[in-house]
């Protein structure tokens, strides 16, 4: 989203210059380290490759509903789920074959996949070593959402190239792999603004059913739009035998029996390209973005109890975000 859109929706007016000062001690805390120019070039490259800054943002959007500024404490803090983020994509890189991400090369495309391992490593140790300057409880925080991540990206493994995978089991994977990545940044926020248990509670809640919203959002954008547009390859997942929320409803449709043939022969150019065509025509599509809404609005449902024009910002957050993610694709949901 363009950021001086989501600093006037979270009545953050210091937001730009915040995430560009949370950029640059990105980049200053990965050369402190004292390691492999190695790894540290890599890193800034990956780091200083554009995105969002989503989770930092909800970092600073917490800090500031509990009272506090984009202080030293709020900008470690943002700085550790960044990282945790970007090294969390080097190796979804390593592991999906990507050669580019935002129009960069890609480390594993780059230095290799071993150097892409250790790289993606080296992210999430520093991105430790932050939030440990912050607090105690915001290193814990950090470390359970790693953990999640990982096991996250199991359950999906597991899962791969499964047409029988159910809609529990994609959650209980997106959960882990995109939801508690998001619960994290709003949650060390709430911690470092000194917020008590109640309401670091409550946006930690809304960052994790935002985060499930964004995952669905994300696996229905691979079906109906395009490389371009996303900015990272797309189509990938039907090829690679992940079967997220838009497939596994479409595997229940009418065209469930073809497309499951088709699943099979996934590896073949044309059956993925068929497959992908048919679940975009399908009501898949349709039913997952339905999801993505109903997370969407249990996920502002927990901002109620909270007086801050930023909190109210973040309850129109998710919808508004769904808005441009479509209108950024090109894509127009049926009526």
């Amino acid at each position: 989203m363009d950021l001086h859109e989501l600093s006037e929706l979270l009545a953050l007016p210091s937001l730009v210059s915040d995430l560009d000062a949370l950029e640059a001690a990105m980049v200053d805390v990965l050369r402190e380290a004292d390691t492999l120019d190695a790894l540290v070039e890599p890193g800034i490259r990956v780091v200083t490759g554009g995105g969002k800054r989503l989770r930092p943002t909800l970092t600073i959007a917490a800090a500031a509903v509990g009272g506090a500024p984009a202080n030293d404490h709020v900008t470690a803090a943002g700085v550790a789920v960044e990282l945790v983020q970007v090294g969390s994509l080097v190796h979804d890189d390593l592991m999906d074959h990507a050669k580019t991400r935002r129009g960069v090369e890609t480390v594993n495309a780059r230095e290799g996949l071993n150097w892409a391992i250790l790289v993606g490593d080296y992210l999430l140790a520093v991105a430790g070593i932050q939030a440990a300057s912050v607090s105690a409880d915001v290193a814990h925080s950090l470390a359970r959402t790693i953990a999640d991540l990982a096991a996250g990206q199991g359950r999906e493994v597991t899962r791969q190239g499964d047409p029988k995978r159910s809609v529990a089991e994609y959650e209980a994977s997106i959960l882990g792999k995109t939801a508690a990545l998001m619960r994290c940044s709003a949650k060390v926020g709430a911690q470092a603004a000194g917020m008590g248990p109640a309401e670091v509670d409550a946006l930690a809640a809304f960052g994790e059913g935002f985060g499930m919203a964004f995952q669905i959002i994300d696996d229905v954008l691979d079906v109906v739009a395009t490389s371009e547009k996303l900015g990272k390859p797309a189509g990938n997942d039907i090829g690679e035998g992940v079967f997220t929320l838009p497939v596994i409803y479409a595997l229940e449709g009418a065209e469930g029996d073809r497309l499951t043939e088709l699943l099979a022969n996934r590896t073949e150019e044309a059956a993925a390209a068929e497959a992908t065509e048919l679940v975009r025509g399908s009501d898949g599509v349709r039913q997952a973005l339905d999801a993505a809404r109903d997370w969407n609005g249990r996920a502002s449902d927990l901002l109620a109890g909270f007086d801050s024009p930023t909190a109210a910002g973040l309850a129109q957050l998710p919808d508004r975000y769904l808005t441009w993610a479509l209108d950024r694709a090109g894509y127009e949901p049926a009526d």
